[in-house]
This record gives structure tokens, C-alpha cells and sequence, in this order.
């Protein structure tokens, strides 16, 4: 019988980096209860991901074989969520029988456009249980869509690949990268897993409203017609069927999708 998988998480607060970062990542070592962190993943506020003692702190407490993270604007772990706040989340994870790998991934001019390198020849297509690659990247320095497009094209069988863009920052070099005991303000940080499944999960930060509608008319990325009827006009006609409740969490923003 295999060993049993275990997981933690913990969330510390405060301008401290070395209280935040102890107060998170001794929460998370809890939920090991003792065994290895093979993976750790470290969500951060700006301020305290771009402190080195930040990351000193978490390898002294949990001895990661592999992490990554990246800075954000909002810090959730277990049942809190805190926007707003210098707060940083650590999530541990002991998996035995799987199989990790940790890349960085790094952006350069082509003639074309822009290349992508440091994407490792073993994750690809594989018998048996296909990879699952976790993504953390800056948004102003990576090309995520072109990365996707290229794994996509040259793989019958691309691996899953899950995660998100670094936030907090409003230009370029404001956002941290966290890669095992470093940090970065550009490119893109990767793990790999397989030999386990993983599910994926949509956060919480959004809900679908209205019905399923028909791009008509588009320019670009612009949307000019839904089900045949000006865009706008038709986001209108739902935002007046929402229920007064709805209605007020819609007007601090709307997000469009693909169903």
C-alpha cells in the first residue's frame, strides 16, 4: 500500500514578512502532520513577495522539494479571503506516488514574434497518466495564450495545463514569480505532476448569469452582436432580469466566457 497523500494550507497576516510567512507555513505543515512538503504552492501580496526572508522562512519551516507562486491581490486560505491586506497563503502538499517536476519558463524575440523557452522534452505525451501542468505566469512579460496555442499544435495529447497570471502590479516588473528559493518579476514559473489525478476547479470569484448566447457579429476581439441583438443591448435586457442582490455584485464588474 502506498503512503497516504496529505495536504495543508495557512494563511499569515501582517507587514512582518517572517511572522506572516511562519504563521502560513506552520498552518500547512499541520496539515502534513509530519510528512514530506514535495510540493508547495505560495500565493503572496506584493509587498511581502518580494521579500527574500519570505521565502527563507517557508524553506526553514516546510523544506519544499518543489515550489512555486506568484504575487496577487487577493490572499485566500481554508474559510478567509482578505483583499486589501499584506497577507500571504501557503498551500502544502505531500503526494508519495506522484511524479513533480519544476521548470521556469522565459519569453524572447523571434523574427516572427515571440518564442518560448525552458518548456522541458519529458512533459509530453506519456503512457498511462498524462501530465497536469500547474502555471503561475506575469502578465506582461509571459505570452500565455502563445505558450497554450504551441502545446496544443505539437502535441496529439497536450498535458492539462491549470493556473493563472501573477496581479497586484499595474506595470511591468511590479509582479513576483516564486520558484524554489528565488524570486522573479517576469517569465513564468511551471510544476508538472503525474501519477495522480488532478481535478480542476473554478474559483469562486465568478457565477454564470443570463443564458447561452450566439456571437453574431464580431470584430476582433469586439463583440458587436449577441443572438443577433447589439451586444450591449442584450447585456442590458439581463442585467434587468437579475434579482436586486445580483444586480449590485454585476455592477463592480462583468467578466465575458465561452461556454
Amino acid at each position: 500500500m502506498s503512503a497516504e497523500r496529505r495536504f495543508g494550507s495557512g494563511l499569515g497576516e501582517g507587514s512582518d514578512p517572517v511572522e506572516a510567512a511562519r504563521e502560513a507555513a506552520d498552518a500547512a505543515a499541520e496539515g502534513l502532520a509530519g510528512a514530506s512538503a514535495d510540493l508547495v504552492v505560495v500565493f503572496a501580496t506584493p509587498a511581502l513577495a518580494r521579500e527574500q526572508a519570505v521565502l527563507d522562512e517557508i524553506h526553514g519551516r516546510l523544506s519544499p522539494a518543489h515550489l512555486i507562486g506568484c504575487s496577487t491581490e487577493t490572499v485566500m486560505a481554508g474559510a478567509r479571503e482578505l483583499e486589501n491586506q499584506t497577507a500571504i497563503a501557503v498551500w502544502a502538499a505531500s503526494l508519495p506516488d506522484a511524479e513533480l517536476l519544476s521548470f521556469e519558463l522565459r519569453a524572447h524575440p523571434l523574427a516572427g514574434g515571440i518564442g518560448v523557452g525552458g518548456w522541458p522534452d519529458e512533459v509530453g505525451p506519456r503512457p498511462g497518466s498524462p501530465w497536469t501542468v500547474i502555471l503561475l505566469a506575469d502578465p506582461f512579460s509571459f505570452p500565455t495564450d502563445g505558450l497554450l496555442a504551441r502545446v496544443n499544435e505539437e502535441s496529439e495529447r497536450p498535458p492539462v495545463i491549470l493556473g493563472g497570471l501573477a496581479s497586484g502590479g499595474h506595470r511591468r516588473g511590479e509582479h513576483r514569480l516564486l520558484f524554489g528559493d528565488r524570486s522573479m518579476s517576469e517569465g513564468a514559473v511551471a510544476v508538472a505532476v503525474a501519477g495522480i489525478t488532478v481535478v480542476p476547479v473554478v474559483s469562486q470569484g465568478c457565477a454564470p448569469i443570463g443564458p447561452e448566447m450566439v456571437i453574431t457579429a464580431a470584430e476582433n476581439s469586439a463583440v458587436r452582436e449577441l443572438a443577433s441583438t447589439p451586444a450591449l443591448e442584450k447585456i442590458e435586457d439581463v442585467m434587468r432580469s437579475l434579482t436586486d442582490d445580483e444586480r449590485a455584485v454585476a455592477a463592480s464588474g462583468l467578466l465575458a466566457g465561452l461556454v
